[in-house]
């Protein structure tokens, strides 16, 4: 709108533009685009950004190695790429309002995924979630009317209900558990993409917590009545059935805050994509950029699968980070503590308390191990992101 037409709106939005770059919150990128646009010029704008975004998630995808990986699980299976069966371990159940997207992953995403598969060759995608608590007190809260309602789905892809589908199984290690879903159980690759977010207790809500409802519900691990309590739950999946795969949306509206599982009024846009072959690397990396500089320190799920060594990660283990700018070098990765320099192979200061040997570090240990990450950024992107 004109200024004749609207002097009041266009004094507001011109205002708070304004304190936006004074304070460093718009992206140079963005900058040119806040002067006054045709609304073809808008939705133009909106579709470039969308195309940008499931780029650099393609991308992340790439350099992660996921192409490599799923040939590599046709060999193990002796299957065609075309035969093998992918289960994607999504996370939207905690969705309630559709103007609140921060706990749920985003559905282009999604899309964006299977169709990266589908040219990889793969024939059989499905997207598994499970009800949680919510459905004890709303209607219609079922898998499939979320998401519906969320605008999740795709001929891509099907959509699995975890709770209708439960199969015995004798796990080897834990309690608690007795049954898992079918899809996860028989898939030839399993992948956990999960949203940033925030947890009271875990401090950082990522791709292993995700795991969680794949056997029992959730919230039969809550509360006083209990067979065992969640992180004995959790990681009993984790141990016959882990992600061969871990994938974190943290590209916009990443939910902070105590309850930031539950949703978030303000979330955080850290433009971020984090993917690897091993979840609790990439959990660790993430968790540090979240400002949770020890995850060891929290009763934090990848706490729990390192301490346990469910399925310690070997030294080709990487976690690839993608940042809003693609081009720069690495910085050298530092101990947080004593900021001495680390052993050339882990470039990132996430790993930091399992490879320096400061005695501020010995602490609270983590298992050693040498997941790397590999960043792409100006020194600016690589610095701590404080989400928490």
């Amino acid at each position: 709108m004109s200024w004749r037409e609207a002097p009041l709106s266009r004094a507001l939005a011109t205002a708070i533009a304004a304190i936006g770059l004074a304070t460093g919150k718009v992206p140079r990128a963005v900058r040119r685009q806040l002067r006054y646009h045709s609304f073809r010029q808008f939705c133009v704008f909106n579709i470039e950004a969308i195309a940008e975004k499931c780029a650099r998630f393609r991308s992340c995808l790439d350099r992660a190695g996921l192409a490599e990986l799923v040939r590599e699980r046709a060999r193990v299976s002796g299957k065609d790429v075309s035969e093998l069966s992918v289960a994607v371990k999504a996370s939207f159940m905690l969705g309630y309002n559709e103007r609140d997207r921060s706990p749920i992953v985003d559905p282009e995403l999604l899309d964006s995924l299977a169709q990266y598969l589908a040219e990889c060759g793969v024939g059989d995608v499905a997207v598994v979630e499970a009800p949680n608590l919510y459905d004890r007190f709303y209607r219609h809260r079922s898998v499939l009317e979320v998401a519906r309602y969320l605008g999740i789905g795709s001929e891509q892809y099907r959509l699995i209900d975890a709770g209708d589908e439960q199969l015995p199984h004798s796990f080897v290690r834990g309690m608690g558990q007795a049954t898992i879903a079918m899809t996860w159980q028989e898939a030839d690759l399993r992948i956990s993409f999960a949203k940033m977010r925030s947890h009271a207790i875990e401090m950082a809500y990522l791709t292993v917590a995700n795991l969680e409802s794949l056997g029992g519900r959730s919230d039969e691990y809550i509360f006083a009545d209990r067979q065992a309590d969640r992180d004995s739950a959790l990681m009993t999946v984790m141990s016959d059935f882990p992600p061969h795969f871990a994938l974190i949306d943290a590209y916009a509206l990443a939910a902070d805050g105590l309850m930031g599982i539950m949703g978030c009024p303000r979330p955080k846009s850290p433009m971020r994509f984090y993917a690897g072959r091993d979840a609790i690397a990439v959990d660790i990396v993430a968790s540090r950029h979240m400002a949770v500089h020890d995850p060891c320190a929290f009763r934090s799920s990848a706490r729990l699968a390192t301490g346990s060594a469910i399925r310690p990660p070997t030294s080709s283990s990487r976690a690839t980070t993608l940042l809003s700018r693609i081009g720069a070098a690495p910085t050298p990765a530092r101990c947080r503590r004593c900021s001495v320099s680390l052993p050339r192979q882990s470039t990132s200061s996430a790993v930091a308390a399992a490879l320096c040997s400061c005695p501020t570090s010995t602490k609270r240990p983590f298992r050693r191990f040498s997941a790397r990450a590999s960043f792409c950024g100006s020194r600016g992107e690589q610095a701590r992101l404080s989400c928490g």
